[in-house]
């Protein structure tokens, strides 16, 4: 690599220093710079050609805060924070508006797998898209009923929702698709989430920093570097060695969870229903960051006989797991099937499926 190698290094090690990284993390990236030279020298060559075009990923993200743009680009160094959209094109041709570019593909991968486990869904079908963050699973769940389906997509994240109006929008020609700017809870109140704008869909009305940190940076060493739909930076640590990576994510990723506080407004699911006279959920889809428990227990008793199938996000946490399978047994839901998600293998999150035909 030479010359360049020997640049693309040391810009990467100036870089840690700006970003005032620990002297240990210093030391480490000058001992990797003598030993595993055309490793790092390719992921930071790639890394400074992606800052320049977007913050697509992990590291890129780690090399977008206020203090290195303000040297990069003063003029702007004071919107850091705002909200950018940008486009994306999915394996079916579609075309997507999203706020990270580089959730996108993961995302997709993940609501691929909802329609693994026998979840039937036919036009003119009526569906629940709770926590829908830009829609991707309202316009799958569209596309596969030949774009005849009424959705009701719930966001609370002010910023995601203006995304996933805009997504829903944009294919939505019989007005069947319909986004809300709240989200579904066991009482309507406002109440106090974590918005994380560097991963939007980690967002969460109950943070655990370093719960999530680990959660997050298992995923990311365990599956996603080495998933093809994983952006080219990531998959590229798939050569660095093990005991290295661990030290190089994490502060990157402690970036990507530093959130900010918002408020966002809640109701509940059998409010929901009767405002908007709704008599059938042909499937009911929570995606909610922990906060699934909390929505089944808006549901009332009269109302559960309206469900036909659900899929939902477990996070099992004080046994969650088994009191949402049983809850759906009691209500009438006993076909259920149980996986961790290929995302997540090895952590304590779940996809349940129930059915009641």
């Amino acid at each position: 690599m030479g010359f360049w190698s020997d640049c693309g290094l040391h810009t990467l090690i100036h870089t840690f220093v700006i970003l005032n990284y620990p002297p240990h993390f210093v030391l480490l990236s000058w001992w990797v710079k003598c030993e595993l030279r055309d490793v790092i020298s390719t992921l930071c060559i790639h890394s400074m050609l992606e800052l320049q075009r977007s913050s697509i990923n992990l590291l890129a993200r780690a090399l977008s805060t206020s203090k290195l743009k303000s040297i990069l680009d003063p003029g702007k160094s004071k919107k850091t924070w705002a909200m950018r959209i940008a486009n994306v094109s999915l394996p079916n041709g579609i075309v997507v508006s999203c706020l990270q570019k580089h959730e996108v593909p993961i995302i997709n991968l993940e609501v691929q797998g909802y329609f693994s486990k026998g979840l039937q869904l036919k036009p003119g079908d009526t569906v629940f898209d709770v926590g829908a963050h830009i829609g991707l699973f309202t316009l799958a769940a569209y596309e596969r009923c030949e774009r005849n389906l009424r959705v009701y997509a719930f966001e609370p994240m002010q910023a995601t929702f203006e995304v996933l109006r805009l997504n829903l929008g944009r294919y939505d020609q019989k007005e069947q698709l319909k986004a809300f700017p709240y989200g579904l809870s066991s009482s309507s109140e406002a109440v106090s989430c974590a918005y994380y704008p560097h991963s939007p869909s980690l967002s969460t009305a109950y943070p655990n920093e370093e719960a999530d940190l680990k959660m997050v940076k298992e995923a990311t060493l365990n599956n996603i570097i080495y998933l093809d739909e994983a952006p080219l930076l990531l998959r590229c640590l798939r050569w660095v060695p093990s005991f290295l990576l661990s030290l190089i994510l994490h502060y990157p990723l402690k970036i990507t969870l530093s959130l900010k506080t918002v408020t966002c407004q809640m109701q509940t699911l059998s409010q929901f229903l009767r405002d908007h006279r709704i008599g059938c959920i042909d499937l009911l889809k929570i995606d909610a960051e922990k906060a699934e428990l909390e929505i089944f227990r808006s549901i009332e008793a009269q109302d559960w006989p309206k469900i036909q199938q659900v899929v939902v996000e477990v996070h099992d946490l004080d046994r969650r797991l088994e009191v949402i399978t049983a809850l759906l047994q009691h209500y009438g839901l006993p076909k259920i099937e149980v996986e961790r998600s290929p995302i997540l293998k090895n952590s304590k999150i779940y996809t349940v499926y129930a059915m009641r035909r």
